[in-house]
């Protein structure tokens, strides 16, 4: 699997041990092939339920603790968030939070996390352990 995916996008931007990980965790035999280990109805959960909760901003808006928002290259025309490259997050989030900071990574897929692990994992670092 590793050997088919490696070539193909958005899985060649992953590093060598995502793509292992992604392959070994991320996904579970089903007859003669493979699935996601998360079902599709719950990923899609929650992305709808993110654009349909309107009340979720009453929530965040409260929020007293730092939030870091990590977002990838934007949606364009060409690249729309359905293929998964751009990052569905939306622009202006961070200014919803009181204590909000967002990095952006305009060069990197909404696969970020599996592009550039040790970026990510520093900055969240930096976040958690101040």
């Amino acid at each position: 699997m590793i050997d088919r995916f490696k070539d193909r996008k958005p899985y060649s931007q992953f590093t060598t041990e995502s793509l292992h990980n992604y392959c070994k965790y991320g996904l579970i035999k089903d007859g003669g092939g493979y699935r996601l280990a998360c079902s599709p109805l719950t990923e899609a959960n929650v992305y709808m339920a993110s654009k349909s909760n309107g009340k979720v901003f009453d929530s965040i808006r409260k929020l007293e603790l730092p939030v870091l928002v990590i977002r990838a290259q934007e949606p364009t025309e060409d690249n729309p968030v359905q293929n998964y490259s751009a990052s569905p997050t939306w622009v202006q989030l961070v200014n919803e939070f009181r204590r909000g900071t967002e990095i952006h990574y305009p060069q990197q897929s909404h696969f970020l996390p599996m592009e550039i692990p040790d970026e990510i994992s520093a900055r969240i670092a930096e976040v958690i352990q101040p």
